[in-house]
C-alpha cells in the first residue's frame, strides 16, 4: 500500500519567530503611516504628510515618545486609535523578540551562555514559542486591564468625563504607560495631574511593571515567596529598580526643589 504523510505544520522556533517579528514591525509601520496619512486621522484639513506620518509611526511603533506634532490636538480619535495600535504592537513586539533572543541563546550556544541565557528565560526556556508569546500577551493584558479600571474609575468619578472618554484615557495612558511610550492625550503631556496620586501612581506602577520586563514578571509571578530561586537577572533588576528610582528622585529633587519654574511652587509633598 501507498504510504501516505501527513503535512506537518513548521515548528514556530525563537529563530522564525525573531524573522517574523521583525516582518511584522516593517508591515505595522507601513500600514501605520499609511493610516495616518488620510484625512480621518489628523483635524486638520487634507491629511497629514508623509514625513510627519512615518516620524509618528515609528516613535510610536518603537515607542521612543518623540513627537513633532501635539497628539492631543494634531490628531483625531480615530488617528489617536491608530497611535495606541502601532505602540501596542511595538511593546508586544520588543517583549517577545527580547525573550526569544534569550531562548535561541539558550538553545543555541555553550554552557556559559546557556545559563546566562536562562536568567532571562527561567522556567520557560524550554516551553514552546507559542506558549511563550501567550503568557506575554496575558501578562500585558492583565496589567494594563487592571490600571485601565484605576484611571476609569478617576476620570469618571473625579473629572467627570463621560464614559467613554473616560474609558477612552484610560486605555490609551495605561497602554503608553506599560509600554513606556509616553505619548499622552493632553497637549502638557500629565502635566495638569501632577497633584493627583490617583493618576500618577496607577500610571507609575504601570511603567515599573512594563520596564521590569516579561522574563522577571513571569518568574515573580511564580516565585514570589520564594526569592533564593530568583534568577541572577531578577535580582540584579529588582535591586537596581529601586536604587535607580529612589536616587533619581533624591537628585531630581535637590537640584529642582526651589526652581521656579519646577517643583518650586509647588506644595512639599506633590514634590516628591
Amino acid at each position: 500500500m501507498p504510504r501516505t504523510y501527513l503535512r506537518q505544520r513548521p515548528e514556530m522556533t525563537p529563530a522564525r519567530t525573531a524573522r517574523f517579528i521583525v516582518l511584522a514591525f516593517a508591515i505595522a509601520l507601513v500600514v501605520g503611516t499609511g493610516l495616518l496619512m488620510i484625512p480621518a486621522s489628523s483635524t486638520g484639513p487634507g491629511g497629514t504628510d508623509v514625513l510627519t506620518a512615518l516620524f509618528t509611526a515609528t516613535s510610536s511603533l518603537c515607542v521612543t515618545g518623540l513627537i513633532t506634532v501635539d497628539t492631543a490636538t494634531y490628531w483625531t480619535p480615530f488617528g489617536q486609535t491608530v497611535i495606541l495600535c502601532l505602540i501596542q504592537v511595538g511593546g508586544l513586539g520588543v517583549m517577545t523578540l527580547t525573550t526569544m533572543l534569550g531562548i535561541v541563546l539558550a538553545r543555541k550556544f555553550g554552557l556559559s551562555i546557556k545559563l546566562l541565557a536562562r536568567a532571562e528565560t527561567k522556567s520557560f526556556g524550554s516551553g514552546r514559542v507559542s506558549h511563550v508569546v501567550l503568557r506575554i500577551v496575558a501578562t500585558t493584558a492583565v496589567i494594563e486591564t487592571a490600571v485601565t479600571i484605576l484611571l476609569f474609575l478617576r476620570f469618571l468619578l473625579h473629572y467627570n468625563y463621560s464614559p467613554v472618554q473616560a474609558l477612552a484615557h484610560a486605555v490609551f495612558h495605561s497602554v503608553s504607560a506599560f509600554n513606556n511610550a509616553g505619548f499622552a492625550l493632553y497637549t502638557l503631556n500629565v502635566m495638569d495631574f501632577n497633584q493627583d496620586p490617583f493618576i500618577l501612581l496607577p500610571l507609575a506602577g504601570c511603567v515599573i511593571l512594563g520596564g521590569l520586563g516579561f522574563p522577571v514578571l513571569y518568574e515573580l509571578r511564580h516565585h514570589l515567596r520564594l526569592p533564593r530561586t530568583w534568577s541572577m537577572n531578577t535580582r540584579l533588576v529588582l535591586l537596581a529598580t529601586p536604587v535607580l528610582l529612589i536616587g533619581g528622585t533624591v537628585f531630581i529633587a535637590i537640584l529642582e526643589w526651589s526652581n521656579p519654574g519646577t517643583l518650586g511652587p509647588q506644595p512639599v509633598v506633590p514634590r516628591f
